[in-house]
């Protein structure tokens, strides 16, 4: 092992804590083992090394197991012992360029981005009475702390944009939409506060609930359909040029869309020279930043836009000669500033299958399509009403509607059915890695009443138990 052992890289699945917790037989046993392993910060008698990768996630794993007050002091006591106002008290004067002082000002924030690739945040609780962030879209993140101090690490409430939130991580829009998260700090533990199973952070199983996958491929010029966007000579050296080349397949023009608004390839990211503004900004290759040089939307005739400068990827004068470096420029809607993107991934379609008896699948009652039609357990047909797609919307569709808890019903025995799709809660639906699929309007799980096995049992909201009744094997 490099740098650790076994027991610590056991912690070390930031990405599904949830998994971890029930491989290891359950929230108490997981936080038996945190206990354990955090009874030291330097690596002491092989405890935690928090001064080090392998270790610093582990503090913010108590929010997946119902005990975020556990997360806020463990996190207060590491920033006292390990980030000590003294000549090596920076993680013992080890910064790892870099990556222990961003641990510090993330902690000091009251937050921490558990999972790679996702605008997860898990939640601490912030040092100061007030921090901004200024975020690349050029809105605000506000975190106020209300009774802040050194003493005083535990959250007693929480509000985001004035409601109440209850959750031990970051509204998913924080990083980008931005808005005001406001804690009541206290002395004492409030250990009610953010302990429920689906007030948890999510947790990525494999295909089971995870990130949307993103598209992956050419962007296609629509001067000509034979002309791709490139990174010139598959530099990936900050400053190369991104040009318009003959397509050919090769890495250099296998972009990802990615969700935090970047176009990237070869590890960089489609960037505005010099942060630019004005028409003839050259488009280069840089070095992932989160800049607003870096943002790109889809604008009208199939443009991509950056929203920093309001201007558009142009191919100047419209031209076919490879190696012609693209620009910004006002939009037109000219073919020089047509892209055709990859294609999105398929979304997962096939049988939900029950935890109960794999032979019992989730049923649309009669393929019928009326609103209100009722979702059973039904033998598993390969039918048309069995075929679920996962939408990346959070919504399950079948034969055009969406399952929908019944009058968005927030109680035991709402029953559920077919709706017409309107984007309501009461047709959202989170997937987590023990297999439930919560509900997340109500905070309940899909089940079926009393484990039946009855053809013909119509499915209903229940409280969250992780019974076998709640566990469903979903479509990958």
């Amino acid at each position: 092992m490099v740098e650790a052992d076994s027991w610590i890289y056991t912690g070390m699945v930031p990405f599904d804590v949830a998994g971890l917790a029930a491989a290891k037989g359950g929230d108490t046993a997981m936080n038996d083992y945190l206990d354990t392993v955090l009874r030291s910060y330097t690596g002491d008698k092989g405890y935690a090394w928090v001064g080090n990768e392998p270790s610093i996630e582990l503090p913010w794993e108590y929010d997946y197991i119902g005990r975020p007050y556990k997360t806020q002091a463990t996190v207060r006591h590491i920033q006292d012992q390990i980030w000590s106002n003294t000549p090596g008290g920076l993680a013992d004067g080890n910064d790892d360029l870099g990556a222990m002082s961003a641990w510090y000002v993330w902690s000091a924030l009251g937050m921490y981005p558990m999972t790679p690739g996702t605008s997860d945040l898990a939640l601490g609780s912030p040092l100061f009475p007030q921090a901004v962030l200024t975020l690349p879209s050029g809105k605000t993140l506000t975190v106020n702390g209300d009774g802040a101090a050194d003493n005083a690490p535990y959250v007693r409430s929480a509000t985001f944009d004035g409601s109440p939130w209850n959750n031990a991580h970051a509204p998913t829009t924080a990083l980008t939409a931005g808005g005001t998260l406001a804690f009541t700090l206290g002395a004492t533990a409030d250990t009610n506060w953010a302990a429920a199973p689906d007030q948890a952070p999510p947790s990525y199983g494999g295909d089971l609930g995870a990130p949307v996958r993103p598209r992956v491929g050419p962007l296609t010029s629509g001067v000509s359909a034979a002309l791709c966007v490139d990174a010139a000579d598959s530099g990936t050296a900050d400053g190369t040029h991104a040009q318009i080349w003959t397509c050919n397949g090769s890495y250099a023009q296998d972009w990802v869309i990615a969700a935090d608004g970047t176009l990237r390839t070869l590890g960089k990211c489609l960037d505005a020279a010099d942060s630019g503004t004005g028409n003839g900004t050259r488009v280069q290759l840089w070095t992932c930043n989160g800049s607003g040089a870096q943002q790109w939307t889809p604008g009208d005739g199939d443009s991509l836009v950056n929203p920093h400068s309001g201007l558009c990827l142009d191919d100047p004068s419209g031209s076919t000669t490879g190696g012609t470096q693209l620009q910004l420029y006002t939009c037109d809607k000219s073919a020089a500033q047509t892209w055709k993107l990859p294609a999105a991934p398929p979304a997962p379609t096939g049988a939900v299958t029950s935890g109960v008896s794999s032979s019992l699948c989730l049923d649309d009652r009669s393929s019928a399509t009326t609103d209100g039609n009722p979702v059973q357990l039904w033998g598993c047909d390969g039918t048309p009403a069995q075929d679920w797609t996962l939408m990346a919307d959070g919504t399950f569709r079948v034969l055009g509607g969406c399952l929908d808890a019944a009058h968005s019903g927030t109680t035991d025995g709402t029953p559920v059915q077919l709706w017409t799709c309107n984007g309501t809660g009461a047709q959202q639906w989170r997937a987590t890695t023990s297999g439930q699929l919560v509900n997340t309007h109500s905070g309940l799980c899909l089940d079926d009443p009393d484990s039946s096995t009855a053809e013909g049992t119509r499915v209903r909201l229940w409280t969250c138990n992780g019974s076998a009744a709640q566990k469903w094997r979903l479509p990958a």
